[in-house]
Parts: structure tokens; C-alpha cells; sequence
């Protein structure tokens, strides 16, 4: 029994003298704790390293730790302001941005511009509506063009770049329709417009084309490819073809904006924008109507050839001695152009004024006579160029007596002008006031307007007979046939 309890003693008293060691050892040993921050909190993790201390032990020790990240979270806020850009419907946006680690908000407002006046006639809506369409089409393949598969290889771009430029080319006729025909009546040339967007489609095209060539070039641009010099040099050729239209566009812009085409253009709003227009500005003065659009039909002619006249006149100037027969023909051209003119303004300040002014036909007769004198002017011009021009050997005097005999019939011609115009506004004042008494009769549905009176005129009581009576201080037909005022 003693022996067995010594046993017990003596093992706990190893067991105490072990835990005195282990106690010893820990203490001879320093360490420190590494605190790890983040934005959002604190974290202490165990980490540090030990130095061996001094005594009987010897011993050394060590430790290691690693911090454990800790999780923050950051706020903040921006504002930002934006201003939108000119054009129909548009708006603005804006945006900012946020403080240190914070996400920014932003907001912005703008106003739109101010776009196309709204169509004012049947035509200039119908022109509006195929525009919109055609500019819908081109949009539609150009967004194709910028959606193609395949990433950003050469090949791909090129592509793009044909189909993209195609769309706009496209954009560009549908954009012309719409603020050229479609603003028939707001604008003095909407043809002109509509045409001269013309250059536009050029410019995209010859973009497309160049865009084809660089898309072949990129075929065969890869490395040890056996077709790399054919596709180099048909791209380049295709790319030059497409930068060469391009570059024509300028210039087709200015032809058709300037000279003879600006001429014909403009003679064609003024034909088509009376028709478009009837029943606004002349209430629905079809007699009104057909004069403006003969006015103007037969003064545009005038202004072509006279156009053509001009350009004669100067182009032998770079002829060696073809300018006194240029001269002479472009002359003569131009001033039978004017004459042209002349008459068709007549008829659109007479009878494409019926309804509104008292005599419509005699403005008209006097414009057609004033034509006349202008033509035997232009005439009398003819002759005596030829009467200066010198001509050689044999001839030398036939010159001179042809222009001669030129010179005296326009003279001719511009003294029969001259007495006509004279008779209109003297003799044959009361006939073409009757005749105009009946065409405003006509013009005004039969009741007649202010400046200009109806069909029977004013009655001797001064009321109104059947609603077929005129308003105005010119009388009607039977007023300006009788030569009175008064009833019989």
C-alpha cells in the first residue's frame, strides 16, 4: 500500500514538474498580435515572430498568424447636370460622379431644338410620309451594319463599314424628300432641296465603296497568305474607285445648287408649288390657280434659255476666235429667253391674280406685248453685232448690209411691242376691263370679290341680284360692256 502511494506522488510530481517547464518556456518567448484594418471595421488576427531568451533553457521559439481581412463598406454621392442639343424633340441628360468609393448620381435636363415646320399641304405630307420611309429603310440597314457577328477583325469592319454607309446613303435621298418636296410651300425651291440632297447620296456611296475595298484588302491580309498581294491590290483599286466619288461630291453639290440645273429646279417649285397650295392663299381660285402655274411654267422656260444664252455668250472666250459668234448666238439666245420671261411674268401678275385685282387680262395683254418689244430689241441686237463684224475677202461688205436689213425689221417688231402696249393701256382699256369683269366673275364662283367685280355687277338699289352680283367699284360684265353705273 506505501509503495503504491509513493508511486502516485511521484507522478504528480513529474506531472507538476512538466507543467512548471512548459510555464517557464512560454514565458521566455515574446510574440505580438498584428491588427489589420479595413474601411469598414477592425480585424485582429495572431501573427508575429518570437526572439530567443536568455537563461539555462537555450530555448527559442516562434509563431506565425495570418489577419483575416476585414469587410468595409464606403458611401457617396455626385450630382451632375447636362444640356440637351438642338433638334427635333430632343432632350438632354447628365451625369456625375461619386466621392471615394462611393457610386455618383447624375441627373441633367435640356431642351430641344426646333425642327421642320409641319407639311402645309396635301403634297408636302404625302412627300413627308415617303421620306420618313426612305429614311427609315436607311436607317434600318446602317443599324445592321454596326451589329454584324464575328467581333473586330478587318473583315468585319469592312463589312460594316460598306452596309453602315449604304444605310446612310439611303438616309441622306429620304432626308432630301423630306425637307426639299415635303416643305413644298414653306420653302421658295423645295426641288432644289430635294435635288441637291443628290450629293449626300454620293458621298455615302463612294464611303461604301471605299469600305468594300479595305474589306477585300482584309481577306487576304493574314500571315502566309498566298492571295495577300492580289487582295492588297484589287482592295486598293476598289478603295480609290470609292474615295474618288466621294470626293466628287463637293463639286456635284455646288453644280447642283448654282447655273442651269439651279434654273430648272427652281422653275419646278414655281410650277408645282401653285398647284400644291390651291385653295389656301386664293381660296380655291382654280382661274387664279392655272394662271399662276402657266405664269410660271412660261417664265422658267424664259429663265433656262436665257440661262443657256449666258453660257454661250462667255464660253468662246476660251475658243481662239470663236468668241464674236458665241458672243452673237449667246446673245441672241438670252434675249429671246428674257422676252420668254416676260410673257410668262405677265400672265401670273394678270390672270393668275383673277379674283384679286380689277384687271387681270389687261395685265396679262400688256406682259404679252412688253414680250414683243423685248424680242425685237433682242432683235435690233442681232443686227448690228452683224453690222460690226468684219468679214473676210469677197464678203467683207455682205456683213454690214445683212445686219442692216436685221437691224430695221427688229425695229419692226419692237415698234408693233411698243403700240400694243400702248393701245392696252389707252384704247383697248375698256375691252380688256370687260373681258376681265368676266374672268373675275368666273374666278370668284360667280359672287365676286373686293377689287374686282361679278359677273352682273352692282344693281342700281346697291343689293345683291340672285347672289350673282360683285362688290367692287369696277362693276360687273354688264357694267363694264354698258360703260355706266347705273340701271337702264
Amino acid at each position: 500500500m506505501a509503495t503504491h502511494y509513493k508511486r502516485i506522488e511521484a507522478r504528480k510530481t513529474m506531472l507538476a514538474g512538466l507543467i512548471i517547464a512548459s510555464v517557464a518556456s512560454l514565458a521566455a518567448c515574446s510574440g505580438s498580435g498584428s491588427v489589420h484594418s479595413s474601411s469598414g471595421g477592425l480585424a485582429v488576427g495572431p501573427s508575429g515572430s518570437g526572439s530567443g531568451g536568455d537563461g539555462t533553457s537555450g530555448g527559442s521559439g516562434s509563431g506565425g498568424g495570418s489577419g483575416a481581412s476585414g469587410g468595409g463598406t464606403g458611401s457617396g454621392s455626385g450630382t451632375g447636370s447636362g444640356s440637351g442639343g438642338t433638334g427635333t424633340g430632343g432632350s438632354g441628360s447628365g451625369s456625375g460622379t461619386g466621392g471615394t468609393a462611393g457610386g455618383g448620381t447624375g441627373s441633367g435636363s435640356g431642351s430641344g431644338g426646333t425642327g421642320l415646320p409641319a407639311p402645309s399641304n396635301a403634297i408636302g405630307s404625302i412627300a413627308t410620309g415617303v421620306g420618313g420611309v426612305v429614311s427609315g429603310v436607311g436607317g434600318t440597314v446602317g443599324s445592321v451594319g454596326s451589329q454584324l457577328p464575328g467581333g473586330n477583325n478587318p473583315v468585319t469592319q469592312g463589312l460594316g463599314g460598306v452596309i453602315s454607309n449604304t444605310g446612310a446613303a439611303v438616309g441622306a435621298l429620304g432626308s432630301g424628300i423630306t425637307s426639299g418636296v415635303g416643305q413644298i410651300g414653306n420653302t421658295t425651291n423645295p426641288v432644289g432641296t430635294t435635288v441637291q440632297s443628290i450629293s449626300g447620296v454620293v458621298n455615302n456611296t463612294g464611303q461604301a465603296v471605299n469600305s468594300l475595298g479595305q474589306t477585300v484588302t482584309a481577306v487576304g491580309s493574314f500571315q502566309g497568305s498566298p492571295i495577300q498581294p492580289i487582295t492588297s491590290a484589287v482592295g486598293g483599286v476598289v478603295s480609290s474607285v470609292g474615295n474618288a466619288v466621294s470626293a466628287a461630291s463637293p463639286p456635284i453639290d455646288h453644280a447642283l445648287s448654282t447655273g442651269v440645273v439651279n434654273t430648272v429646279t427652281q422653275t419646278a417649285s414655281n410650277v408645282l408649288t401653285p398647284v400644291a397650295t390651291v385653295g389656301q392663299g386664293n381660296n380655291g381660285n382654280l382661274v387664279a390657280t392655272t394662271g399662276q402655274v402657266a405664269g410660271a411654267a412660261t417664265s422658267g422656260a424664259g429663265n433656262i434659255v436665257s440661262s443657256v444664252g449666258g453660257q454661250l455668250a462667255s464660253g468662246g472666250s476660251s475658243l481662239p476666235g470663236a468668241a464674236p459668234v458665241t458672243q452673237l448666238v449667246g446673245n441672241a439666245v438670252q434675249g429671246t429667253g428674257n422676252a420668254v420671261t416676260t410673257l410668262g411674268n405677265g400672265v401670273t401678275a394678270g390672270i393668275g391674280q383673277s379674283g384679286s385685282i380689277s384687271n387681270p387680262v389687261g395685265v396679262t395683254a400688256a406682259g404679252a406685248t412688253n414680250s414683243v418689244t423685248g424680242l425685237g430689241q433682242t432683235v435690233v441686237g442681232v443686227g448690228q453685232a452683224l453690222s460690226g463684224t468684219a468679214a473676210p475677202g469677197p464678203v467683207a461688205g455682205l456683213a454690214p448690209a445683212v445686219g442692216g436689213v436685221v437691224t430695221a425689221a427688229g425695229n419692226a417688231v419692237a415698234a408693233v411691242g411698243g403700240s400694243g402696249t400702248s393701245s392696252v393701256n389707252g384704247s383697248l382699256q375698256p375691252v380688256t376691263q370687260a373681258a376681265s369683269n368676266l374672268v373675275n366673275g368666273v374666278a370668284t364662283g360667280l359672287t365676286g370679290t373686293s377689287g374686282a367685280g361679278g359677273l352682273l355687277g352692282t344693281t342700281p338699289s346697291g343689293n345683291s341680284s340672285s347672289g350673282n352680283s360683285g362688290s367692287s367699284s369696277s362693276g360687273g360684265l354688264l357694267k363694264g360692256l354698258l360703260g355706266g353705273g347705273r340701271g337702264h
